[in-house]
């Protein structure tokens, strides 16, 4: 999966550099790196829109995926589906925002099995099957020049007690134009006892 994370980051250069194509808009890009309910060691995403459409791609090194989604007024809802240790999975996803809230909620189902020991409380016949759910709230106030978020997600998987993680962040805008920010965050996982930290680095045309 490695060389699919470097052609990832390669076609988002590539890609932000076409601002004005009549397919979707170049949005944004944002490079990460660490742990978080939603990744874990290199991570890159890119985000295109068009006219109340919304466009976003990820990839690591055990993961991809892609979502599309239509964007009302507090309300974005996203169908999504990627390859999860070269499994296929699919599901829906719902962001609500309002005032100084905001929240999301995730879910899919897989086609496969992720791992071995997925096989051993997966029945072979039960194709799709639930795979995960992500439900999450922040709340974000403006601090400095950006803004400082304070979160709290829960992540549920099958043959697992869900995971609560409360945590927070701190985004903060650099360079001439403000078209870059750079963001430090951590969470705290409940479940394992352990905490999680992440940097990313964001660009904004």
């Amino acid at each position: 999966m490695k060389r699919y994370f470097l052609f990832f980051v390669l076609a988002l250069f590539i890609l932000s550099s076409h601002t004005e194509a009549q397919w979707f808009k170049f949005s944004n890009a944002k490079i990460s790196y660490g742990q978080s309910p939603f990744f874990s060691s290199f991570n890159a995403e890119g985000t295109f829109e068009k006219q109340g459409r919304k466009l976003v791609g990820a990839v690591n090194e055990t993961r991809g995926y892609t979502k599309y989604g239509i964007v009302f007024p507090h309300i974005t809802l996203f169908a999504s589906g990627g390859i999860q240790n070269k499994a296929p999975w699919l599901g829906p996803e719902a962001d609500f925002s309002f005032w100084k809230f905001s929240t999301l909620h995730w879910t899919g189902w897989m086609f496969g099995y992720l791992d071995e020991e997925s096989k051993k409380y997966l029945p072979r016949w039960q194709n799709p099957h639930y795979f995960f759910a992500l439900n999450a709230i922040y709340l974000s106030q403006e601090f400095l020049k950006g803004k400082i978020t304070i979160s709290h997600t829960v992540f549920h998987k099958p043959n697992q007690k869900p995971d609560h993680m409360p945590g927070i962040s701190l985004q903060l805008p650099f360079g001439e134009n403000g078209n870059f920010s750079w963001s430090i965050g951590g969470d705290y996982s409940l479940l394992h006892q352990s905490p999680l930290f992440n940097m990313s680095l964001k660009y904004i045309p």
